[in-house]
Order: structure tokens, then sequence, then C-alpha cells
């Protein structure tokens, strides 16, 4: 006995008709996100803390644009005397300083994009 197909099949194309679990995938990429503003979300009305003091707010090669060179060549704690020398981060800076640039010394933004 041959099977019924259902109206939707297309030999053509041999693509079985579309389900609901594709509706389904749209509210759980929202899952995540959510959780993450669930965990973190009440970080964003707090100050810099920490080593994000040395980093990014107090960091004069963040500052402005025409020291990006100086950025990229320099170490991470090269604007302090006693930091651990030696550590080479260039894509964390430019991103910090890209933020900078567009944000200021916002930590709210730093929290949101990082």
């Amino acid at each position: 006995m041959v099977e019924a197909r259902p109206a939707e099949y297309s030999p053509t194309t041999m693509s079985a008709p579309r389900t609901k679990r594709s509706a389904r995938v749209p509210r759980l990429f929202w899952i995540i996100p959510c959780a993450a503003f669930l965990a973190f979300g009440n970080s964003l009305p707090n100050d810099f803390t920490l080593d994000d003091v040395e980093i990014v707010r107090d960091n004069p090669l963040l500052a402005k644009p025409a020291q990006f060179g100086r950025l990229l060549t320099s170490d991470y704690w090269a604007h302090i005397p006693a930091g651990d020398h030696g550590l080479y981060r260039p894509a964390t800076m430019a991103t910090y300083a890209a933020e900078r640039w567009v944000h200021g010394a916002n930590p709210a933004a730093f929290r949101i994009v990082n």
C-alpha cells in the first residue's frame, strides 16, 4: 500500500512542509540575553571597580584617538609604573578605546558592550 503524502509536499523540491519548530527559534533566541540581563543587570548603575579604574577610567592612552598608535604598541599596564608589565592585549585595548571615544568614561556602556 502506498502512503498518502500531504498536499503541501512538493516532489520537485523534495522538502517537507514547515513545522512549528521554526516559529520557536526566535523565542529561544531571547532566553540567553534575558538570562544574562537578569544575572548582571544590577551592575549597570555601579561605578568602575578594581582594575577597571586604572585600565579604563584613568588610562590616558584611551582618552584621545591621537594616542591609538601608542596604545597598540604598548603593554596593558604601560601607564602604571608598578603594573604587571609584559601583558600585551591590543584587541582588548582597541575595543576599550573605541568605547571610550563613543561613550566617554561611562561604566554602564562598558558593561553593556563587554
